[in-house]
């Protein structure tokens, strides 16, 4: 056995000894998707809300080496303005979909209170609410229709506290539009999200 082949099966040997000691943890997510990330405590007025997310999120840990990775089921309702190009009248209505964000993630720890993260990955969007939308609901012209599905990726940071409490900063932004046609000037629906969550 030459030396790089048995550096290999250390290497594979220390993955392995802490994927067996990796940490499973389910619990429940919920928070706010926001206008503007303000830091204080203007960012939960009413004003600057933008609709809520809520659903089940698991995290699987590797310990010693920092790294993980989060996945969660969400409900999601963002409110949202629709602009039409050609009389730019506007309507405000809301989107509802499933979310399924899929983050790895890095945790530096703080001492045994307190670990901080950052995290990035995809996300999958479902829809679940209005398939079909109008400015006016007697006008058969500048209708769209909602996808049926959508891709976006999750950027952020986080604390974890005493092991259980999970509260999170990202922004969602999409690689496709929400909608499809007729005369929108923007449908992709991105927005910052502010969150906590609890494991069991």
């Amino acid at each position: 056995m030459n030396k790089t082949t048995r550096q290999l099966l250390i290497v594979l040997l220390v993955l392995f000894s802490q994927a067996v000691n990796a940490q499973i943890k389910f619990g429940a997510k919920a928070g706010l998707n926001v206008i503007d990330m303000k830091f204080k405590s203007d960012v939960v007025k009413a004003d600057n809300r933008a609709g809520f997310f809520v659903g089940p999120t698991v995290k699987y840990t590797l310990p010693v080496l920092g790294l993980g990775v989060d996945a969660s089921a969400l409900y999601n309702r963002r409110n949202v303005k629709i602009t039409d190009t050609d009389s730019h009248a506007e309507k405000s209505t809301n989107l509802q979909t499933i979310d399924i964000p899929i983050n790895v993630r890095y945790s530096i720890g703080l001492g045994s209170l307190a670990s901080a993260f950052i995290f990035a990955g995809p996300q999958y969007s479902f829809n679940v609410g209005k398939k079909n939308e109008a400015f006016n609901d007697n006008e058969e012209s500048h209708r769209w229709k909602w996808k049926d599905a959508t891709k976006s990726a999750n950027v952020g940071l986080g604390v974890t506290l005493i092991d259980h409490i999970q509260i999170s900063a990202n922004y969602n932004f999409q690689f496709d539009k929400s909608a499809k046609y007729y005369g929108i000037k923007d449908g992709k629906a991105n927005s910052w999200q502010i969150g906590a969550a609890y494991f069991f």
